[in-house]
């Protein structure tokens, strides 16, 4: 009797550990999505999850049409450009209503990076991460150190078929984040970032 049941015990702990083995383990979140081959960092914000890094992929310039690309700042893109790369399932350019909702969970003060701001930078609390690499705009580069200015797939509601930004900025009269009209024409540009609705 007992050596029958210490042969069941054996059975059922070899059954437990090759089912344990065979079940599917839990995985984690990814904290990168790829685009165009190359990984990008993510973060959740609120019910929402964005890159955490400017887009550098083909196209676009760098800033002050520099020869040298510095792959943590990205690249400024237009319009056409932007709407034009090729995302994961799921993966979108932000509409203005994607960055009210960041904003809704987050202050500009936690969206912004903690250097390169002439005034200070923020506390990237969030994990955006955003960097006042300026934009292009009426054929000239500006921005630089007090600006991030990122691309939206939206028409400003205030105005109706001009383009929507987002605007993170910080200079002397204050810091702020607001959906704007700076990148307007063809030819201007700005940074890019992507949403994943969760």
């Amino acid at each position: 009797m007992k050596r029958l049941l210490i042969l069941a015990l054996l059975t059922g702990t070899v059954l437990l550990s090759c089912s344990k083995k065979n079940s599917p383990q839990p995985t984690t979140p990814s904290t990168t999505v790829t685009i165009n081959g190359t990984a990008y960092s993510t973060a959740k914000i609120g019910s929402q999850t964005w890159t955490t890094v400017n887009y550098n992929g083909a196209g676009g310039v760098n800033f002050n049409n520099s020869t040298t690309n510095n792959a943590s700042n990205g690249k400024l893109y237009t319009l056409t450009e932007a709407q034009a790369i090729v995302l994961p399932t799921g993966w979108s350019l932000p509409t203005q209503d994607d960055y009210n909702t960041l904003l809704a969970s987050s202050s500009a003060l936690n969206l912004m990076g903690k250097t390169g701001w002439t005034v200070g930078g923020g506390t990237n609390t969030s994990g955006f991460n955003a960097l006042a690499v300026g934009y292009y705009d009426h054929s000239s580069f500006d921005g630089t150190g007090t600006d991030a200015v990122f691309l939206t797939s939206s028409t400003l509601i205030s105005e109706a078929g001009m383009p929507a930004s987002f605007d993170i900025y910080q200079d002397n009269t204050g810091t702020g984040a607001v959906l704007t009209d700076i990148v307007v024409t063809a030819t201007d540009r700005g940074s890019v970032r992507f949403v994943k609705n969760n």
